[in-house]
């Protein structure tokens, strides 16, 4: 929206029922209201109850992660709580994380909240990180996340090529994750965090319409070694269990052979530091 501005919950609605391309008198029609009433909701001059919301979504097809900024704009609370990790009642999903992170390999692949937490991470992204940052002042002061590292000069800024873009895309992200539920504030303190890593001073305001997209191109270059990868993140939740959806799973995906064969090539390297290990495992 202009000026950073929200959308509104009218605006919202009004939004996916014209991507859908469906009237007013349809929708109506299917969630048992009238379009005098959805014309009420979508002009900003009243709300839907929760259950006329959910029908909402259900008509237009809504996907979980946006049905969360509908419910907050319409004045509902997130219906999912924080995942902790370190509960009993977790063990198996923890299992299933480090099973799936170790399926990535030879390619660097780790698990992180949307708030910035790195939870844990596969072996190849220990020998990545171990390549680029081990010298890095920030690593060694033991930064382990991923997108603080890239946005930080004293990190991997100085290899990334385009860095402005890099950041301007990140920034993008986390002005849309911000909008889903950050109750909290912790979105916001991450990304004032990476702002003054060396990010921009603003993020750039983000329309619901826009489609930020799971995958960032990014490519590391240093002397005679260049890496053309892909940042693809995906969340963890299904559309029956959104609880999970604070957690993401990303991955570095090479786009050319040159870049693979240097993971391939690394597979089963020593970590040359001991202070280059970024397994740290939630226990």
């Amino acid at each position: 929206m202009e000026g950073g501005r929200k959308p509104s919950f009218g605006e919202m609605l009004r939004t996916w029922r014209r991507i859908r391309d469906i009237r007013q008198a349809d929708v109506a029609f299917r969630t048992g209201s009238s379009a005098r009433h959805l014309s009420v909701l979508e002009n900003g001059k009243a709300m839907p109850s929760e259950a006329l919301l959910d029908r909402l979504c259900d008509v237009l097809e809504i996907p979980p992660r946006e049905r969360l900024l509908l419910r907050k704009a319409a004045g509902f609370g997130p219906f999912y709580a924080p995942i902790d990790l370190a509960s009993e009642n977790r063990d198996a999903l923890r299992a299933s994380l480090s099973t799936l992170l170790d399926v990535y390999q030879p390619l660097p692949a780790w698990v992180a909240t949307r708030q910035g937490d790195h939870l844990f991470s596969n072996a190849a992204f220990e020998h990545t990180l171990a390549a680029w940052a081990w010298d890095r002042p920030l690593f060694q002061r033991g930064c382990r996340h991923f997108a603080e590292l890239i946005v930080s000069d004293e990190g991997l800024a100085p290899f990334v090529v385009d860095l402005d873009e890099v950041k301007r895309c990140l920034f993008y992200r986390l002005s849309r994750d911000a909008l889903i539920d950050d109750e909290s504030g912790s979105m916001e303190g991450f990304a004032e965090h990476l702002r003054q890593l060396g990010g921009p001073d603003t993020p750039l305001p983000v329309p619901v319409t826009s489609d930020v997209g799971p995958v960032l191109r990014l490519t590391l270059a240093r002397e005679d070694e260049r890496l053309e990868l892909e940042l693809v993140t995906t969340t963890v939740g299904t559309v029956a269990d959104v609880t999970l959806q604070t957690l993401r799973l990303e991955c570095l995906v090479p786009i050319d052979d040159a870049t693979r064969t240097w993971f391939e090539q690394r597979a089963d390297a020593e970590v040359p530091h001991e202070d280059a290990s970024l397994a740290r495992r939630v226990s």
